[in-house]
């Protein structure tokens, strides 16, 4: 199990994870998983995403993920106002919501550098 060490700031640092592994898991894992830029846009899609979507990674590449998965009610955009969503991308935080089509979503943002 690895630990989270003290850096030399006093922060908290990650403990350091084999890329191999983060691949693996986003590749295999039973849950859609997509990634988007600072700008909401879709950089990668994981298989499971592409299933449960009906919809192929070339087609939601570099699309704006709120205007093309974000649904309220009967289907329609949902203003980005009241989108959990797209709040909790955001700030940083965890959401859940239900699709249009009664399935459970969840957001949660990570900011990642490179």
């Amino acid at each position: 199990m690895a630990s989270v060490r003290e850096g030399d700031r006093g922060s908290l640092q990650p403990p350091h994870i084999d890329p191999k592994l983060v691949a693996d898991v986003y590749t295999n894992i039973d849950a859609g998983v997509y990634i988007t830029d600072d700008q909401e846009r879709i950089i990668a899609v994981n298989p499971r995403a592409e299933k449960m979507l009906a919809l192929p990674a070339a087609y939601l590449l570099g699309k704006d993920a709120h205007d093309l998965l974000h649904r309220g009610i009967g289907g329609r955009l949902l203003p980005r106002s009241q989108c959990k969503l797209l709040q909790a991308f955001l700030s940083g935080k965890v959401a859940q919501g239900e699709t249009s089509g009664s399935r459970a979503a969840t957001a949660a943002s990570f900011r990642c550098t490179g």
